[in-house]
């Protein structure tokens, strides 16, 4: 297993696509797969269950590493590339009507931080099979405080925001060590985010290449997933 990634591997916050572009993948075949575990501490709740073969044991280990009372759970895995498109249409037109005054440019930029544009010539991570969304759940299914929801500003999202509490930063902590463990790297934008195999994850670690490119697969069946607002909580 390679040695858990931590901030000693001096990637910045940031990860331009003119960088990411000039990372060759090499894709090895890996099949993509449904979520199927029997870890009751590994929970699925996304809207496309599969991913990458080798990122399922993965997550089962990281499963096992968080102490015994905690549970992960999926939120995203892989996305179809039309699934894709029609996210970023959406983001891309709710920040035009929100910043009507900004450059096309400045938008872009804005929406190439949050989620990753289909037409570039890097692969969107989580239509490679090797990205996923995660949270950890208390026992009574509560959600673990992060200080943040996917869905709330940037500059909280951040791995390393200064705007959340210790609690909040503590319980991050735990995250970064299961994941880490497990072999994942984080996008560190956004606490939720990690990766292997994808050219985010060869550009964390200075990998000469990517092992996991687009993957396109079509006629996946959709889970339904129900209404389950964040609930945030701190362990007791």
């Amino acid at each position: 297993m390679q040695k858990p990634w931590g901030p000693e591997h001096g990637r910045s916050m940031s990860e331009p696509l003119r960088l990411l572009v000039k990372i060759p993948i090499r894709e090895c075949g890996e099949p993509v797969v449904r979520i199927e575990t029997r870890n009751p501490r590994l929970i699925a709740r996304c809207k496309f269950p599969y991913l990458r073969a080798r990122l399922i044991g993965m997550l089962e280990h990281a499963a096992r590493v968080l102490p015994d009372d905690l549970s992960l759970m999926v939120t995203a895995a892989y996305r179809p590339v039309a699934e894709q498109r029609q996210a970023y249409e959406h983001y891309f037109a709710r920040v035009r009507a929100e910043h009507p005054d900004w450059p096309l440019a400045v938008v872009r930029r804005r929406m190439n931080r949050y989620l990753a544009p289909v037409d570039a010539k890097v692969p969107a991570p989580h239509c490679t099979g090797g990205t996923v969304d995660v949270r950890i759940l208390l026992p009574d299914g509560q959600d673990l405080d992060m200080g943040s929801t996917p869905k709330g500003a940037l500059d909280v999202a951040r791995w390393d925001s200064p705007k959340i509490s210790a609690a909040a930063r503590a319980n991050r902590q735990i995250l970064w060590d299961a994941m880490t463990a497990a072999g994942f790297t984080n996008y560190r934008a956004e606490w939720w985010h990690w990766s292997f195999g994808d050219s985010g994850w060869a550009y964390r670690l200075g990998k000469p290449f990517a092992i996991y490119g687009l993957v396109d697969l079509q006629g996946l069946e959709a889970g339904v997933i129900p209404e389950r607002p964040p609930r945030w909580k701190d362990r007791a």
